[in-house]
């Protein structure tokens, strides 16, 4: 993994049952880029 380029905002999902159970951690950086991934809300209003 590449160290980042700048600070940015981050975003961990997860639920309070499990965190006692995780061994990694999934971390998406926010961005404002858009991508139009299926993912993203409202890619098709663009």
């Amino acid at each position: 993994m590449h160290a980042p380029d700048k600070q940015r905002p981050v975003l961990v999902l997860s639920r309070q049952e499990v965190i006692g159970l995780l061994h990694t951690v999934m971390v998406a950086p926010i961005t404002s880029t858009m991508s139009k991934r299926w993912s993203e809300p409202g890619w098709r209003d663009t």
